[in-house]
């Protein structure tokens, strides 16, 4: 029997990982994860390549690349519309493939590459226009349009990422951006139908999205606000070095006990400074409710009730952190593992966006062609107020963070 082999590689700020899934007929299983500087990563990946063949059994040829969408790589999604002409009066499978294609061919520029093409909205004209959320296969009609949120980053990132790989025999199957590559298949149809707050705590920043039907309809990044602000944190109040402080949160970060056992001694001449778990679980507090007021305002400011919320794993090492922050949100807290199904965020069968929210977008004037829209192309309040600073970003700038919406 085939195995159902996936390999994810991520560039995040000057780091690259490398990470492999089995996917088995009940659940997902890791069977390789390892991270490097990317000054490293040739050496990194040739030796990953390795490990992974002996855990396998065979080479690993084909990777998704993932790509930390800020700044440097100047991505930015576009809103297009493309139709064409039904030669046999009904959509079939080649009409849709030769609609992404000319669609391709229309970006295609010596500073900018395509990554990504998701169908928003699918619409067929005949005695009577119709729209669809699903490819409308052998519906009848005269011409298909299909609007599009194109994907696309700077050229000089593209070649680098194709020149790392290439030199290793690596085949790219597509390039992501973070945030389109987490999808929901770990979350039941009904946490799909509401929707879910996507929270990923990463190094250096908190990257929230809302997603619903297997859409992400709003991001944002939140910088000053990752882990290593954590870790920092506890250096600074333990008077230790980042890396003891990373260990005492991995070792004793435990929410749900608040004793005052020692966990450290400090010597300073005469004087013996202790701190207590307490000291550390107070810290890990502040910082999972810095997390939380975020996520509130995020939600608050979007008029979305409180759906399910999902944890990245950085915070899968504080034992009590899930159910600590689910009694701040009041509503559902889960965690999630970022390798995930990712192949549907590529099926052009469904489109990203509801008819509902495109006919929004219509209404407000803000699809037309080749309108930019900085990185998702569903959020209307983000396009709204791109010049005006909004009280989440005044909020986040007043608790410390820097602000960044994608």
């Amino acid at each position: 029997m085939e195995r159902n082999i996936s390999g994810v590689i991520r560039f995040v700020g000057n780091k690259i990982n490398i990470s492999v899934i089995e996917k088995l007929s009940t659940s997902i299983v890791g069977i390789f994860d390892a991270s490097t500087n990317i000054s490293e990563s040739h050496t990194f990946i040739e030796r990953s390549l390795q490990l992974i063949e002996r855990k396998i059994g065979a080479r690993l040829k084909v990777f998704t690349i993932i790509i930390e969408d800020n700044e440097s790589i100047e991505s930015r999604i576009e809103i297009a519309k493309k139709g064409i002409q039904l030669a046999d009066y009904k959509v079939t499978r080649r009409d849709i493939d030769n609609v992404i294609e000319l669609t391709k061919q229309e970006f295609l520029s010596e500073k900018r590459r395509v990554t990504l093409i998701q169908p928003v909205k699918f619409t067929v004209v005949g005695e009577v226009l119709k729209n669809y959320s699903v490819a409308p296969i052998d519906r009848i009609g005269n011409e298909l349009e299909i609007t599009f949120a194109v994907t696309t980053i700077s050229s000089d990132v593209y070649k680098f990422i194709k020149t790392i790989t290439e030199v290793h025999g690596i085949s790219i199957k597509c390039i992501l951006l973070s945030s389109q590559s987490i999808t929901q298949n770990n979350l039941s149809e009904g946490i799909n139908e509401k929707g879910a707050a996507l929270v990923s705590v990463t190094t250096n920043n908190v990257s929230l999205s809302i997603n619903k039907n297997k859409a992400t309809v709003s991001t944002c990044s939140i910088y000053n606000l990752g882990y290593k602000q954590l870790v920092n944190g506890v250096a600074k109040v333990f008077n230790c070095d980042y890396e003891s402080a990373l260990n005492l949160i991995n070792v004793y970060g435990n929410l749900t006990t608040n004793t005052n056992r020692i966990i450290q001694n400090n010597f300073t001449g005469q004087e013996n400074q202790t701190y207590t778990e307490q000291d550390l679980n107070n810290i890990i507090k502040v910082f999972l409710n810095r997390i939380t007021l975020v996520l509130k305002k995020f939600l608050e400011e979007r008029n979305v009730a409180y759906i399910p919320v999902v944890l990245s794993e950085k915070l899968e090492n504080i034992i009590g952190a899930q159910d600590y922050i689910r009694d701040k949100l009041k509503t559902e807290v889960s965690l999630y593992t970022p390798l995930t199904l990712i192949e549907n965020t590529l099926n052009y069968k469904y489109a990203i966006g509801a008819q509902k929210l495109h006919k929004h977008m219509e209404d407000q004037k803000v699809i037309k062609e080749n309108s930019i829209i900085n990185t998702n192309p569903n959020d209307i309040k983000v396009i709204h107020s791109r010049k005006k600073k909004t009280l989440f970003q005044r909020m986040i700038t007043k608790i410390g963070g820097e602000y960044d919406r994608n």
